[in-house]
């Protein structure tokens, strides 16, 4: 768990991510102390979207991210992972 919350603290998503105010009862953000604004509630999502990602490749150290950059106007695409050793 200590190496999960360090993964968490050094994120560079959620150390440049900046929190508004406000809360929705049906929103993750909910779980969350800080109050968040919609638009706090959507960063909220992919940071946690990267945290998995970063969780995934440190508990699975043959694994790469083959994930393509999203592109504009371009349905964005789920995570890839590609295990190096096959």
């Amino acid at each position: 768990m200590e190496n999960i919350k360090n993964i968490i603290d050094i994120n560079e998503y959620i150390n440049t991510c900046f929190i508004k105010e406000t809360k929705d009862y049906y929103s993750l953000s909910y779980l969350v102390k800080n109050n968040l604004s919609q638009n706090s509630c959507i960063k909220l999502g992919i940071a946690i979207e990267k945290i998995l990602i970063d969780i995934i490749l440190y508990y699975n150290k043959n694994l790469i991210n083959i994930k393509e950059k999203n592109k504009k106007n371009i349905k964005e695409k789920d995570h890839l992972f590609k295990d190096e050793k096959k």
